[in-house]
């Protein structure tokens, strides 16, 4: 397939069929003046959504179905244009989503056209319906920073050559938006330290919170809930972030909408990945309420993005259902509804784990083991430590007597967690000690043994594996 066209056709299997309508309505609006060979391959390739027959797709073979489009160079150059005028339409799509840049780019118009009896009477109206925002969450802090701005700038404030011309709400607005704009930020830096190993500085937090202490309350709730989100991303331990964490989950628990807001997902997906974070550290209170959020994000419609779910969600959900003690049904039916919305390319990866997870749970190791096998894949040094764990304990409760083989087992599991444990960062220490106890689990073949290991495990933090090790001792 031509390289050109590649790019075009990727783009064009991204849009739906009621997107490439309203493509075609824009293509064919005398307003852009797209040129007419541009529309004809439009056509052709309209026909061919979304799949593109590498066959057809062929310049000798489209030059000969509609000789209109000319031969490789023409197509090419056709192509080129039809695709920046996608682009350009996706943007234009985007911009129209966005209620609030429409206002904000009509305001501007009005200034710019000296109408101000216009904008004045708008302006008046936009700042009316921000305060009645019920989440007053960061757009709202933006755009009244944004509409303030634009009633303290221009030609007619110029006009106003009075003490009265004061533009500190400008700067004032900015601050409270800046704040706002940076505790996100912080927030997504934590959360990131915490999923990802990546760094955190300290940074003047402190005057942060103390801007945005005036609007933490009730009637600001995204505030509250930001700086809530904030304070359990921070705390040091799973039992010190309660009093925050529960400010945000009652909030959530009383929410009487049918839809949530993007502005409160955001903070959910804070909360349940913290409590996800804790949980890997082996806290299973953490567990059960991270499959809470789980099912909330499933009950109001945003646990897949664009029809799409990350394998780590997947099979997060899956382990977090089998430690939880979830009914089997519920974990059969989790695969068969999500599973085929896993990327094409990690979907038979991630069924074969989330499927080998649902027979060992159900206590069918013979169909387990070749699963977890399948599992395996090169490029996820933490995935395949993850699926090696869960191969030991379906070896173990199989045959336990088979200490051989559960000793060659975890010398080469071992091997795999040294060689690559730069990438495995703060999750080696989980894997190490698995095989730490796993080991002194196996050695023990008395009473006594098995009591003092034990007690000497009781004794150590959290740790993914620790509960199952306890269960077997």
């Amino acid at each position: 397939m031509p390289v050109h066209l590649s790019k075009l056709t990727a783009t064009l299997q991204q849009l739906s069929e009621p997107e490439m309508v309203k493509l075609e309505a824009y293509l064919r609006s005398p307003y852009f003046e797209t040129k007419s060979p541009v529309l004809v391959l439009f056509e052709y390739l309209k026909k061919l959504h979304p799949q593109f027959e590498e066959k057809k797709m062929d310049a000798a073979y489209m030059q000969k179905k509609v000789p209109a489009l000319g031969d490789q160079r023409k197509q090419a150059n056709y192509g080129s244009e039809l695709l920046k005028a996608t682009e350009h339409f996706l943007a234009v799509e985007d911009f129209q989503a966005n209620t609030d840049s429409l206002n904000r780019h009509r305001l501007q118009a009005y200034k710019k056209h000296h109408l101000f009896e216009q904008f004045n009477k708008e302006h008046e109206q936009l700042l009316k319906e921000l305060d009645k925002n019920a989440e007053q969450d960061f757009e709202t802090f933006y755009q009244r920073h944004i509409l303030t701005e634009l009633a303290l700038n221009g030609f007619d404030t110029k006009l106003n050559r009075t003490i009265t011309n004061d533009i500190h709400p400008v700067t004032e607005t900015l601050d409270v938006f800046y704040a706002i704009k940076k505790l996100r930020y912080h927030c997504e830096i934590l959360n990131r330290k915490q999923i990802l190993g990546t760094p955190s500085y300290e940074e003047n937090l402190p005057y942060v919170i103390k801007i945005l202490e005036p609007y933490k309350n009730g009637k600001h709730p995204y505030i509250l809930l930001t700086i809530s989100a904030y304070e359990i991303l921070k705390a040091p331990s799973y039992e010190e972030m309660q009093v925050p964490y529960e400010i945000i989950k009652k909030f959530i628990t009383n929410y009487n909408k049918e839809i949530l807001p993007n502005s409160i997902i955001e903070i959910i997906l804070y909360a349940k990945n913290l409590c996800l974070y804790w949980y890997s550290k082996g806290n299973p209170k953490a567990g059960a309420e991270s499959l809470w959020w789980i099912e909330l994000s499933i009950k109001y419609g945003f646990f897949t993005e664009h029809n799409k779910l990350q394998p780590v969600t997947f099979r997060n959900a899956i382990a977090l259902a089998i430690h939880n003690n979830k009914e089997r049904e519920w974990i059969k039916s989790f695969i068969k509804t999500w599973a085929p919305h896993l990327p094409q390319e990690q979907y038979e990866t991630h069924l074969s784990f989330a499927e080998a997870q649902y027979f060992y749970y159900i206590g069918n190791y013979d169909k387990a083991m070749p699963l977890f096998q399948q599992a395996l894949t090169k490029e996820e040094p933490i995935f395949n430590a993850i699926v090696r764990r869960w191969q030991f304990m379906c070896l173990y409760e199989q045959n336990s007597s088979n200490t051989d083989l559960l000793f060659d087992f975890l010398d080469a599991y071992e091997k795999y967690i040294l060689r690559y444990s730069e990438s495995l960062h703060w999750f080696k220490d989980t894997f190490t000690k698995n095989i730490l106890y796993a080991r002194k689990l196996l050695k023990a073949n008395d009473i006594k043994t098995r009591k003092a290991v034990a007690e000497l495990l009781k004794t150590e933090n959290y740790f993914t594996g620790k509960e199952w090790l306890l269960k077997q001792l």
